[in-house]
C-alpha cells in the first residue's frame, strides 16, 4: 500500500477554509460549502516551474486572460496541448489562481513569471487547483464576454458551486 503523500501548504489552507466555513455558515447554497471545498474535491497539486522560453509573458494580475485567451484562440503552443487550471496558487499566501497545464503536467504560468531576488526560484512556491475542459472554458468566456474565474464566476452566481453541473461537462483529465 502506498503512503498517504504529504498534505502540501496549499492544501492546508484550504483543509482549513472548508473547516472554518463549515464553522461559521449554517447552510451552504448549493453541494459546497465554499469555493475551497471544490477545489479540494476535484483539485490536484502541480508542480512550479519557470516560464518556458516559448511562451510569452501575460499582463501583470490578469491570470483568467493570461490563461483562457490561449485556449480559446490556440489551444496548442509549439505542440503542447494546453489545459486550463483554476485554483489556488501560493508564493506568500495561497490566492485564486488561473493557470495552464501542458500534456506532461508541467505548469505554464504567463502571470507569475517572475522570480524570488534571493534564490532565482519562482515566484509562485506550489499549485493546486482543477483542470478544465476546453470547450466548457470557451462557453463560458463567450457566455461572460470576458475572462473570468469559473470557480468564483459571481455574476452567473456560482454555477459550478451552487447548481448541479455534471462533473464530465467541466473536469479535464490530465495524466497523473
Amino acid at each position: 500500500m502506498k503512503d498517504k503523500p504529504v498534505a502540501s501548504e496549499v492544501e492546508r489552507f484550504l483543509r482549513a477554509s472548508v473547516e472554518a466555513a463549515r464553522r461559521f455558515q449554517r447552510t451552504a447554497r448549493g453541494p459546497y460549502v465554499c469555493m475551497e471545498e471544490f477545489v479540494l474535491e476535484h483539485g490536484r497539486p502541480f508542480l512550479p516551474q519557470r516560464l518556458p522560453d516559448d511562451y510569452t509573458k501575460g499582463e501583470p494580475q490578469q491570470c483568467y486572460k493570461n490563461s483562457q485567451e490561449l485556449i480559446v484562440f490556440r489551444h496548442q503552443v509549439n505542440g503542447d496541448t494546453l489545459t486550463y487550471c483554476e485554483g489556488y496558487a501560493a508564493g506568500i499566501i495561497p490566492v485564486l489562481h488561473g493557470w495552464l497545464v501542458n500534456q506532461r503536467g508541467e505548469v505554464i504560468d504567463r502571470t507569475w513569471t517572475g522570480k524570488r531576488r534571493t534564490s532565482g526560484a519562482p515566484l509562485a512556491v506550489e499549485y493546486y487547483g482543477v483542470p478544465f475542459r476546453s470547450d466548457y472554458v470557451r462557453r463560458m468566456v463567450v457566455k461572460s464576454k470576458s475572462w473570468l474565474s469559473l470557480i468564483d464566476n459571481w455574476e452567473d452566481e456560482w454555477p459550478l458551486l451552487t447548481k448541479p453541473v455534471p462533473v464530465e461537462r467541466w473536469l479535464a483529465t490530465l495524466p497523473p
